[in-house]
């Protein structure tokens, strides 16, 4: 005796339901997945930039440059950051949107640009004006700020 054909037709649905199903289930996985990957590495940036950026604000200049004759502190320390920030920006730069990557790419190669080495640091133009050191580290904490700003 034959199966009925109304058996063999909701079988035959109740497998592609399920087959059906199955695939979008592993889509929507894939996707949220995906999407929760994305904001733990723009999360792992921020703090890393934060850091990097408390750690440049507590540095306390006159006494690693002045009191300990390395008028050059700051500069090595930008020359050991830099490689860690590439890595970081790079880890990120297709998590974010088109516009903000470009944007995140030159910041990344504005704070790779060095000041010179060769430049004293201790010599302001005037009494009273802040001393190169210190324009350098504005410069680079504006600079990982607007980093941040990217990463959102």
């Amino acid at each position: 005796m034959a199966p009925h054909p109304d058996y063999v037709i909701v079988t035959i649905q109740v497998a592609l339901g399920g087959i059906g199903g199955g695939v979008i289930g592993g889509f929507i996985t894939h996707f949220l997945t995906y999407w929760r990957e994305r904001q733990n590495r723009k999360r792992a940036f921020l703090a890393y930039v934060k850091s990097v950026r408390t750690e440049l604000e507590t540095i306390d200049l006159q006494r690693e440059t002045v009191a300990a004759k390395n008028p050059y502190f700051l500069y090595d320390w930008q020359k050991e950051m830099i490689p860690a920030i590439r890595t970081k920006c790079c880890d990120i730069l297709a998590d974010v949107r088109p516009a903000k990557a470009t944007a995140l790419f030159d910041l990344l190669i504005l704070f790779s640009h060095q000041m010179a080495r060769d430049v004293d640091p201790y010599q302001g133009k005037e009494p009273g004006v802040p001393l190169l050191f210190e324009d350098a580290r504005r410069r680079l904490i504006g600079i990982l700020e607007k980093m941040m700003d990217c990463a959102d």
